[in-house]
């Protein structure tokens, strides 16, 4: 008999297919790779004598193969971690014995490739694991690239996000003061965690950084950044276009190995990349926006060109509808969106005569018919254009009255959109303060008295209060610019 050495546990496979065999009553021994027996037959008395089983496993272990001795019954089984004898000879003897080992081969091998399958699973997992929060990251990061919000308040997410994937002390993005920097970001740092020195300071030592240098990991000896946080400093290039329009920095990195890893490089890289996308999104954005504002206010010029007495009204009117906006609770982009309402609430009057629109005194009812044409007409001109659906209700309905006597659609009380309600607050009371060719301007006591007047009549009573307990200091001021303008034009 073999005897057993100090006992080492069989692995994973061979105690598999231990399993099987002693269903089929065939003795095994288990051998590791220096051939110490780590399992052999509870009862071996009439197995084969152990210089054989012996041999076997030297040999199979030694040319690495699966190996049948037809002769003495045995079949030799290599693993990962040994060898697996198996005594064919005491199986009962009806069963075919080549088959049989045919078998045991085949369920050998798949034990075998189901372990190393395993074992590149968990491998896999492990890699898994450790990425998910970089991928997460990335995720995150990607759906803040169409984000048309604050852009500081963007970049400080992404800073913070990428701070906590990486576990660093800081991150860090420092712009250039450039004109291919978007205006809100030009020459700012946005930073999240606690930088390794004053603001003016890391701006300092930021911009002193050679970008044009390959090293992405600045060492002590390389940065004064690095030296100030003790560790490594990973630095890259934020682009837009072929421009280099500032840095991302991450420091102070945690954990007991402060080598920075390459896994960290390339997620810095991506990060940055994202970064740069984002800006060359908002960047576009911008323009686009400065254009379509530009359209505006020339829209909203030549509808004043046809009225000097209505000059810088669209303007009025839109400043007084987006403060009432905010002050009964709009969100922002709601309050931009009531601004652009009023640039255009006018727009219509293109449609009709110059001759109307000046006429000096009280207007006969045909006249008064084209001057009601002008919502409808200032709605038809914008309807096609997707970017103003928020934007339209405030064109069409904003001579709507809270009792229904209004135009185009009598609509009362809250069947008046909101917009069209702050709308007809704003536009009447520039109105009324305004001088008009058939009237002068009235007194802003007597204005806001008659704004009071109507509420629940001609105004949303809900809207009325806010509205009257305003700031008009910033209209009296382009109210007052106007005045001087038709002034001028009237001794011109």
């Amino acid at each position: 008999m073999i005897l057993v050495e100090p006992f080492i546990p069989p692995s994973p496979v061979q105690l598999e297919f231990l399993r099987r065999a002693e269903e089929l009553s065939a003795p095994c021994w288990c051998f590791d790779a220096k051939l110490n027996v780590t399992k052999a037959p509870s009862s071996a008395g009439d197995a084969q004598p152990g210089q054989f089983i012996g041999a076997a496993a030297r040999r199979c272990i030694a040319d690495g193969e699966l190996s049948w001795n037809a002769e003495r019954g045995l079949l030799a089984l290599p693993d990962a971690t040994g060898v697996t004898i198996v005594d064919l000879t005491s199986v009962a003897a009806g069963l075919p014995r080549q088959q049989l080992v045919a078998v045991l081969k085949n369920y050998h091998r798949d034990l075998q490739q189901g372990n190393q399958d395993a074992r590149s699973i968990e491998g896999f997992n492990q890699q898994l694991t450790q990425s998910y929060e970089e991928v997460n990251l990335i995720y995150r990061m990607s759906k803040l690239l169409a984000h048309s919000g604050d852009p500081n308040a963007v970049v400080k997410t992404m800073c913070d996000e990428l701070r906590l994937t990486l576990n660093y002390g800081w991150t860090a993005m420092l712009f250039a003061d450039a004109e291919s920097v978007l205006m809100p970001l030009r020459n700012t740092i946005v930073s999240a965690g606690d930088l390794p020195c004053e603001d003016e300071t890391f701006r300092s030592e930021a911009a002193a950084i050679d970008m044009i240098a390959s090293p992405k990991v600045r060492t002590m000896a390389q940065c004064s950044l690095a030296r100030r946080s003790r560790a490594e400093v990973l630095v890259e290039r934020v682009r837009h276009g072929e421009a280099i329009i500032g840095i991302l920095l991450a420091g102070n990195r945690r954990g007991e190995d402060p080598d920075v890893s390459s896994s960290e490089i390339q997620l810095v890289e991506a990060a940055a990349g994202f970064f740069s996308l984002f800006h060359q999104n908002a960047y576009r954005f911008a323009e686009q926006r400065q254009q379509f504002i530009g359209t505006l206010n020339a829209l909203s010029a030549a509808v004043d060109a046809k009225d000097p007495y209505t000059f810088g009204h669209s303007e009025r009117v839109a400043l007084l509808a987006s403060q009432l906006a905010a002050k009964v609770g709009f969100k922002p982009a709601e309050v931009e969106g009531v601004r652009v309402a009023g640039m255009l609430h006018d727009i219509g009057k293109i449609g009709v005569p110059e001759a109307v629109l000046r006429k000096p005194g009280k207007l006969d009812d045909e006249e008064f018919a084209l001057i009601k044409q002008h919502p409808e007409i200032g709605y038809h001109i914008l309807r096609d254009l997707p970017s103003l659906k928020f934007h339209l209700p405030g064109v069409l309905h904003h001579h709507e009255r809270w009792d229904g006597r209004g135009y185009p659609h009598k609509l009362s009380g809250e069947q008046i959109p909101l917009i069209a309600r702050i709308m007809a607050l704003a536009d009447t009371f520039d109105a009324m303060s305004s001088n008009r060719a058939y009237r002068k301007a009235l007194e802003r006591d007597h204005v806001l008295a008659e704004i009071r007047r109507s509420a629940g009549v001609q105004f949303d009573p809900a809207l009325v209060e806010p509205f009257v307990t305003m700031d008009f200091s910033e209209f009296d001021a382009r109210l007052t610019a106007a005045k001087e303008n038709h002034r001028e034009q009237a001794a011109q």
